[in-house]
């Protein structure tokens, strides 16, 4: 489900710049771009959710832990606060990589299109 909230938060992404790529009217395109821009909010509002989610997760388990030492809890903090950070890098990089592809697309949608109008 984590992964999930990166693929849709790309995609969206992706059709955003598509949306931007589009020989459409202006009126058209603004449109478009609104639609994807809350379309994009919400993915985020997802990805933002599971995040805190997995942070809340994170200090309930450390608070319910209480026969640990303070050391102990700090450590197991820490970890799962790597593991976290560690999760959201991975995501980022999913999306950068998807949306290289989905750039890289468009251009030679875009080179197509030229040609054809020229």
């Amino acid at each position: 489900m984590k992964n999930l909230s990166g693929i849709v938060l790309g995609a969206i992404v992706g059709a955003g710049l598509g949306v931007l790529f589009a020989p459409d009217k202006g009126e058209v395109t603004r449109k478009k771009i609104k639609e994807e821009a809350l379309s994009a909010k919400e993915g985020i509002d997802i990805a933002v959710s599971e995040l805190s989610n997995d942070i809340n997760e994170a200090v309930k388990d450390l608070k319910e832990d209480t026969s640990k030492s303070y050391s102990s809890k700090k450590e197991n903090f820490d970890k799962e606060f790597e593991n976290i950070i560690s999760k959201v890098s991975y995501k980022t990089e999913d999306i950068i990589d998807s949306l290289e592809m989905k750039l890289k697309r468009l251009k030679e949608q875009n080179k197509k299109f030229q040609k054809n109008v020229s």
